[in-house]
């Protein structure tokens, strides 16, 4: 049915996090109901720092397991078996999937490449409580890429991004994950993928698989002259991309809270975006420099506008966000010069009809 504007005094700030942050690489992991949060800097053009944290949902509580070290330097080597000391280098803008591995009960926060080291793509043990390196490097060195994990099928899909700090691409390669095993030493590599259509040189876009067809997803992003708000779908099994709603330059003012198919939010890039949370079909982003929140339904390829409150939500770039049920939690992200350190949490209802 359509979509409640939500009143403003649905809006609460929750528990401050331990510094402010904005450009960090962030996973929602569904499972244990937290925010992962990684690296980033605390000033526009700062020190990259390299510590990672969470936001607990349920104990609206964060908690610190490294402090924001600023060093650049990599301990371990690719493919070498996980150790309490290994950790990535301090980065900012990487990008990030979440992996739930059914037979050892454990969460792998993957993250790949980002802006202050090179194309390296590493994954964190929350249940072993370590890093792990499985590729070095080998790739043009970039941030802001795009990336994707099919769960099922255990690849990861990596997409584009932007040599620092002002030539976007369009390469895309995947990554087989299917036999990593913490305690198995053993490096991945790239696999080059040359699909047949491509959305062209973009990043900061938002990614996401759909959860019955397997086919990954992407909105909007940047080419450098330009954002982008038109949707893209690639087919894993066709290995072919398809535009399924096209860019808008101007798209029409929508009536909030009803999904339409000439409607689309404003270009942009670096949102503060959800996937899909499990079970669900609906896609979420907001901001990207417009102090908006937006819907997709994956059914009908269509988008609404959600009403937002005037005040409680800032028009930010690249903080961090994600979707428990009803509840729609943003945290850091900067709005023009500035860096926010705020965490708050927005509810919005449906109702039938």
């Amino acid at each position: 049915g359509p979509l409640v504007a939500p009143a403003a005094a649905q809006w609460a700030t929750l528990a401050t996090p331990p510094s402010q942050a904005a450009l960090h690489g962030d996973w929602a992991d569904h499972t244990n109901k937290v925010m992962w949060e990684y690296g980033g800097v605390v000033t526009i053009g700062g020190t990259k720092l390299n510590g990672l944290r969470y936001y607990n949902v349920s104990a609206d509580a964060w908690t610190t397991i490294s402090s924001g070290l600023t060093d650049a330097a990599v301990n371990g080597s690719a493919g070498d078996v996980a150790d309490s000391s290994y950790h990535p280098g301090a980065r900012d803008r990487p990008a990030t999937v979440v992996d739930t591995v059914s037979n050892t009960s454990d969460i792998r926060l993957w993250m790949f490449a980002g802006r202050g080291l090179s194309s390296d793509l590493w994954y964190y043990s929350v249940k072993s409580n370590v890093w792990r390196m499985m590729i070095a490097g080998g790739l043009t060195n970039r941030h802001i890429p795009q990336m994707w994990i099919d769960g099922a099928n255990k690849k990861l899909y990596v997409f584009g991004g932007r040599i620092c700090c002002t030539t976007a691409i369009d390469d895309m390669y995947s990554v087989d994950i299917s036999a990593v095993d913490d305690s198995v030493a053993g490096a991945l590599t790239y696999n080059t993928l040359t699909p047949t259509g491509t959305p062209g040189i973009r990043y900061g876009a938002q990614t996401w698989i759909d959860p019955l067809e397997s086919n990954l997803y992407l909105f909007g992003g940047s080419n450098e002259v330009i954002g982008y708000n038109d949707v893209w779908v690639y087919s894993i099994a066709g290995n072919n991309w398809t535009q399924i709603t096209t860019d808008q330059a101007s798209p029409p003012t929508p009536t909030l809270g009803i999904f339409n198919a000439s409607y689309a939010p404003e270009r942009r890039a670096q949102v503060l975006s959800m996937p899909p949370a499990p079970g669900s079909r609906t896609v979420s982003l907001g901001a990207g420099n417009f102090a908006d929140f937006w819907m997709c339904d994956m059914d009908s390829k269509r988008w609404a506008k959600i009403a937002v409150c005037g005040g409680h939500y800032l028009a930010v770039q690249a903080g961090s966000a994600m979707v428990f049920g009803y509840k729609y939690i943003p945290t850091g992200g900067f709005n023009g010069g500035s860096i926010s350190s705020t965490i708050t949490v927005h509810l919005f209802s449906c109702t039938s009809g």
